[in-house]
Parts: structure tokens; C-alpha cells; sequence
């Protein structure tokens, strides 16, 4: 889904898109399991926006640092009540 915020800094989802992919998953039997982003010139840790937006707290919150542009980082967490756990990442 594209960065409504159009921004390197911050990320906001287009409501109609983010409503179009809702309905597609739906509609495919599918369940929402991860949210994917990446953070430009940040570690790969939720931030405090990532934290105080986190609306799906049975998804994971796969993040992926691009501050070393030579080696990212990716990291998966659970955010439940503001509360972050890492979670295990396996790339195969």
C-alpha cells in the first residue's frame, strides 16, 4: 500500500486503499498475520508512532531498517497494549 503521507519520515495508509486491501483478504479466506515497513535512517524497532498506531494487535509488525543501505536489518515484533515483544525471523 503506497504512503499517503507521500514523506520518507512518516507513513500513513490511504483509508479507500487500505479498505480495498481489507476487503480483498476477506474475500480470499485470507487473515491479516503481518504489517510490513521499513524505517529510512532508523533502526528496525517500533517507534513511538509505530507503537501508538499499532491497531492490529494479533498482526506482526515486520520492520526493516535501511539506515546501513549496504546491510538492512529485519526484525518482526508484537505490540499488544503498548508493550514489545520480539518475535523470531526466519527468511528461507
Amino acid at each position: 500500500m503506497r504512503n499517503a503521507d507521500a514523506n520518507r519520515y512518516t507513513y500513513r495508509l490511504d483509508a479507500k486503499e487500505q479498505l480495498q486491501v481489507f476487503n480483498e483478504i476477506e474475500e480470499q479466506g485470507l487473515e491479516l498475520t503481518g504489517i510490513f515497513h521499513s524505517h529510512t535512517h532508523t533502526e528496525a524497532y517500533p517507534s513511538e508512532t509505530d507503537r501508538r498506531q499499532t491497531y492490529y494487535p494479533e498482526a506482526q509488525y515486520v520492520l526493516v531498517s535501511l539506515a546501513d543501505d549496504g546491510a538492512p536489518v529485519t526484525r518482526a515484533f508484537s505490540i499488544v497494549d503498548g508493550e514489545v515483544l520480539e518475535q523470531e525471523v526466519r527468511i528461507e
